[in-house]
């Protein structure tokens, strides 16, 4: 009759314990998940600061970025420079895209992806010579989204 209440107790014990580490398992699950979100906002932000870097400290890419946004004709070079430089800011918000799809990024919809797109591609007859030679290279939801972004200002400039 002891050893039956010893074993009551225990196995009372037993089930606090292992509830007590189910809870303490979930508390340390989402403070991972609040850690691994901050590690992604900043990852986007340092990506953002050494692009803003590159293009204002840059000897050759301001120059560059402008002449193609006025339609001026570039060297090969600097065709070159420029469509390497606008594969890889589509290539971050491309990402960054899918980061927000995979709910990494929370609610911070990457507002600024329709107006990267207006700038680079829409208003930039390079950048628009490049999408439509490239794209296919980019994911399917950001290739949905520039393309939508692009009939909208079509429709927009029809109007």
């Amino acid at each position: 009759m002891e050893s039956d209440r010893i074993s009551k107790w225990l196995s009372i014990g037993a089930n606090l314990a292992v509830l007590a580490s189910i809870v303490f398992l979930a508390l340390e699950i989402r403070q991972n998940t609040e850690m691994t979100r901050a590690q992604i906002t900043l990852g986007r932000s340092q990506n953002n600061i050494a692009l803003a870097d590159m293009q204002a400290n840059s000897d050759y890419l301001p120059g560059i970025i402008a002449k193609a946004a006025s339609g001026d004709e570039l060297a090969p070079s600097e065709r070159y420079r420029f469509n390497a430089h606008l594969r890889a800011l589509l290539r971050m918000y491309d990402n960054d895209l899918q980061q927000y799809n995979q709910g990494l990024l929370g609610e911070n919809i990457p507002r600024t992806i329709p107006r990267l797109i207006n700038n680079w591609i829409v208003g930039n007859p390079y950048g628009r010579r490049y999408w439509e030679r490239n794209k296919t290279s980019f994911s399917d939801e950001f290739v949905t989204l520039a393309d939508s972004v692009i009939a909208e200002n079509a429709d927009a400039e029809a109007d």
